[in-house]
């Protein structure tokens, strides 16, 4: 997944680089590269957002879905040139693979393509804007300012779990519907021709509703529950914790998890796991921020 240190300093000036002062999470990005005539038109046929119109200045959201409708993985894109850059959180072999298998009487190449990081401030960055939900100015670059410090595991998970970033895998899985996520109004196109899954993505929009959503959670108490922890709403099962740090900016743990949507935002519920349990705040995403 990642060479990144759990810490280069200490985890709180890591973590306040990323909120307030600027700084770098290195390599944090798989990047995949399409390549040739078909490029765009291969794309658009498959993952959920519009490639013909995709702007040179900034990255957008998307989904790469099976032919179900179920998640293969979460990405941003961005133009290069003529090139089309697929940008994951560690799936990059995987969405490399998956495309691959699509490549069919059509001049088009798909590559893994190494890494970019992923900065926040700093004057003059070359790169592009990239969209994560409470984490303003961020860029997708391959290059970044030496002077601004490196962020390590720990603050840059702290930062993920608030702003509500999944990581496929861990929060999302190939079980997953996109609805579920929290993401489809930034990383689907209701108004492109035909791709991957459309119909589950579609029909969910118009007629119908999932059962479960992403979710945050505040706990009440300076307990750092396990993952794994159950997420219990009236003496019922609903959730499961997947992800979960320490917030300097809520002065508290925070957790994601996948929850029953019949639990409203903004209710109590019991986190409990063998030998222990706690209250927690279930709440919308992102925790933090916008």
């Amino acid at each position: 997944m990642t060479s990144r240190q759990q810490m280069y300093s200490d985890v709180t000036s890591e973590y306040l680089a990323l909120r307030r002062e600027g700084g770098v999470v290195a390599d944090v990005f798989d990047v995949v590269r399409v390549s040739g005539s078909d490029a765009v038109d291969f794309l658009d046929g498959i993952i959920s957002q519009e490639v013909a119109t995709l702007p040179v200045s900034r990255a957008t959201r998307s989904f790469l879905l099976e032919p179900r409708g179920k998640l293969v993985a979460l990405l941003w894109i961005l133009r290069d040139g003529d090139d089309i850059l697929l940008l994951t959180l560690g799936s990059g072999e995987e969405v490399a693979a998956a495309l691959s298998r699509y490549l069919i009487r059509v001049d088009a190449i798909v590559a893994v393509d190494g890494k970019m990081s992923l900065v926040v401030g700093g004057d003059d960055v070359a790169g592009t804007p990239i969209p994560i939900r409470g984490l303003d100015g961020a860029v997708a670059t391959r290059d970044y300012p030496d002077e601004l410090p490196l962020v390590g595991e720990i603050a840059w998970n702290a930062v993920r779990i608030e702003s509500g970033e999944p990581l496929m895998g861990i929060d999302v899985t190939e079980k997953t519907i996109p609805q579920e996520t929290g993401l489809v109004p930034d990383a689907v196109s209701f108004t492109k021709g035909c791709y991957l899954g459309q119909e589950l993505v579609a029909r969910i929009d118009t007629r119908g509703h999932v059962n479960k959503r992403l979710m945050g959670l505040v706990v009440n108490e300076n307990v750092l529950p396990p993952v794994g922890a159950k997420v219990v709403s009236d003496g019922k099962d609903v959730g499961v914790l997947t992800s979960v740090s320490e917030s300097l900016e809520l002065m508290a743990p925070v957790g994601l998890a996948t929850v029953r949507t019949e639990v409203a935002d903004d209710t109590m519920v019991d986190l409990t796991w063998d030998g222990g349990g706690t209250r927690a705040l279930l709440r919308l995403l992102p925790l933090v921020g916008t």
